[in-house]
């Protein structure tokens, strides 16, 4: 009842000023809005198996659900089965560390492991180039060879600043 008798002053100067001020909003059309700058994402290639490589059971249906890692993992996976290995099966739970982790590394503008999981790192123009590059590496050829790792995720961010993908590629 106090509450009332406090208020109700107040309440009352509210309606006989006629309440609120009134909100004003602007409604733009789209045709109003500026134009977004256009982004020209990079095109790559896969790179050749080596020459007699047979690759029984891979596909190439959309697996990572992002059109621009499928072929990295169709790739990655064509290389594990011409060398005797059973593919990756691709994790979205690795996927979405992998993306903070490429995002961190964006952030910060450099190169460290996580630590977390098995893993490998590239920051390159061309997305292609990523995989025969952790190929030609001793110690990421090691990781992609490893027989107990069944299970990859990818983080993927582009770096505008510098023209180049960072791809994370977390294992377990």
């Amino acid at each position: 009842m106090r509450l009332a008798r406090l208020f109700a002053p107040i309440l009352a100067t509210a309606i006989v000023a006629g309440g609120a001020a009134p909100a004003h909003a602007q409604v733009m059309g789209s045709s109003q809005l500026p134009p977004l700058p256009a982004i020209q994402l990079p095109t790559f290639q896969l790179s050749p198996l080596p020459a007699g490589s047979s690759v029984p059971g891979v596909t190439a249906a959309p697996i990572t659900g992002n059109a621009l890692l499928d072929p990295v993992l169709a790739e990655l996976n064509a290389r594990r089965v011409a060398a005797g290995l059973q593919p990756f099966t691709y994790d979205f739970g690795l996927g979405e560390t992998a993306y903070n982790h490429a995002v961190y590394l964006n952030n910060i503008h450099t190169m460290d492991h996580s630590g977390l999981f098995m893993e490998v790192i590239a920051r390159v123009p061309n997305l292609g180039m990523a995989v025969p590059m952790w190929i030609d590496s001793p110690p990421h050829h090691e990781v992609l060879m490893d027989g107990t790792l069944s299970r990859v995720g990818f983080g993927l961010v582009f770096d505008q600043s510098e023209g180049r993908w960072i791809l994370v590629a977390q294992f377990t």
